[in-house]
């Protein structure tokens, strides 16, 4: 009994989300929450497509096609501390364009940063 309620204390937020889960179910299978999301990863492809070449390559190589730093400077002949900074620099533009078109709206609500803030 005591163990069951120190595992209360430690995790409440995780606790009551499970629990609320259950009565609702995953609201990520909502018609409404799959359009968004669509239409999310459709602003992300068109935004990528709008970076310099340099950085729209080894960005699709490392997140779309899932190769390793090591595997991106075989295909490039990149030394790897230029993807790495590709990378950053990549997704820091990907970054700014998404928040220029709105796309911070549903992620940075005071609402998303309470729940954040909370776990």
């Amino acid at each position: 009994m005591t163990d069951y309620r120190r595992s209360q204390k430690r995790k409440p937020y995780e606790a009551i989300m499970d629990k609320v889960k259950g009565w609702f179910g995953d609201r990520k299978e909502e018609p409404e929450a799959k359009t968004l999301l669509k239409e999310e990863q459709q602003t992300i492809q068109k935004l990528l497509a709008d970076l310099p070449d340099k950085y729209k390559l080894v960005m699709y190589l490392y997140h779309y096609k899932q190769l390793s730093y090591q595997e991106i400077a075989g295909v490039t002949g990149l030394p790897i501390k230029t993807i790495e900074t590709r990378l950053y620099r990549g997704k820091s533009m990907l970054k700014e364009k998404w928040l220029e078109v709105g796309g911070h709206d549903r992620h940075t609500s005071k609402r998303s940063r309470a729940v954040t803030l909370s776990e």
